[in-house]
């Protein structure tokens, strides 16, 4: 499994970061939100939790540090529908689990809903909490909490510059 963050192993050495399967509530000056560490097939997750939620969806991608020719940025995409939103997601999943380069916001008005994948596997989700819970319930994650470590680096990789490229002109990104 690649990693898109690493961490020092006490030594000198930079190792993937491995977060337990854990879940936790989080009070923001806005609504609280559930908070998912996960590092591995966050695609999955990601679309697991936007199952239950109703289309037309918006896809945010937010471009932190590009490689492959794009701008940095932040792009919104036209309404999706829920078929959309998982081919997309799919198409491109390598881009997010394996590299740090963005994150990506999936928003549904019906339940009103966000999730968000960070470039450092974390999955913040906002809306019917408590449907989140159960489904990380389901998929064996538990009640605790984590923290992104520090130090810690962002992987980019090469090899998915094309990645970049293609989804930068898949879609009419407002």
């Amino acid at each position: 499994m690649v990693a898109k963050l690493s961490t020092l192993d006490g030594s000198d050495d930079w190792v993937a970061n491995r977060y337990e399967r854990v879940w936790w509530r989080q009070a923001t000056a806005g609504p609280t939100r559930v908070v998912a560490a996960v590092s591995e097939r966050q695609i999955d997750l990601v679309l697991q939790l936007a199952a239950p939620l109703s289309g037309p969806f918006l896809l945010l991608w937010v471009l932190h540090t590009p490689r492959g020719g794009s701008q940095s940025g932040r792009y919104q995409s036209t309404p999706l529908t829920g078929d959309e939103l998982r081919d997309l997601l799919r198409k491109y999943a390598a881009l997010f689990e394996e590299d740090g380069r963005s994150d990506l916001w999936v928003h549904s008005r019906e339940p009103l809903a966000t999730i968000v994948l960070d470039r450092h596997d974390l999955i913040y989700a906002y809306g019917p909490l408590d449907a989140f819970v159960a489904e990380l319930s389901a998929r064996g994650f538990v009640e605790g909490s984590a923290a992104v470590p520090s130090p810690h680096a962002h992987e980019y990789r090469a090899e998915l510059d094309e990645l970049e490229r293609a989804l930068a002109i898949e879609c009419d990104w407002m």
